[in-house]
């Protein structure tokens, strides 16, 4: 074998070491690809729920809104009366607290009628049982 022959069958190897080499390379990169890929593509369908339940979610809140908003203006509704207007209106506080007062006065008075016949009770009881008392103890004296 010559020199050159020899020389072309080692370029010949190291040339194929390399493409070998270059190809479990290219394989492993083509693997992590792949996961990168599974992975970007159970993302996207995660995503793709999440969004569906956002919109499911918006509908409700959207529901709710205007169920809000009708109870609004119903309540504006019924609050928009002019009868009750007038009535509050013609109301006088000052007239009704005066009522109030003279009730809360008549009832205090009752309060002190009950108290001073209930004091004057106890004292009756008092003097009864003071005189029941002098008695039994005239009757022991006399014996």
């Amino acid at each position: 074998m010559s020199q050159k022959n020899f020389k072309s069958n080692f370029a010949v190897e190291d040339v194929s070491k390399r493409q070998i080499s270059l190809l479990f390379d290219n394989l492993e990169q083509t693997d992590k690809v792949r996961r990168c890929e599974k992975r970007i593509k159970g993302l996207q369908r995660q995503t793709g729920i999440w969004g569906r339940e956002v919109y499911g979610v918006d509908e409700i809140i959207n529901d709710r809104r205007n169920e809000i908003r009708s109870l609004d203006r119903w309540i504006a509704s019924m609050l928009n009366r002019p009868d009750i207007d007038q009535l509050n209106s013609e109301f006088s506080g000052a007239n009704q607290c005066q009522k109030w007062a003279s009730s809360l006065r008549y009832m205090d008075e009752i309060q002190m009628e009950v108290k001073q016949r209930q004091i004057e009770s106890i004292r009756a009881e008092e003097e009864r049982k003071a005189k029941e008392l002098a008695d039994l103890e005239a009757a022991q004296l006399k014996s």
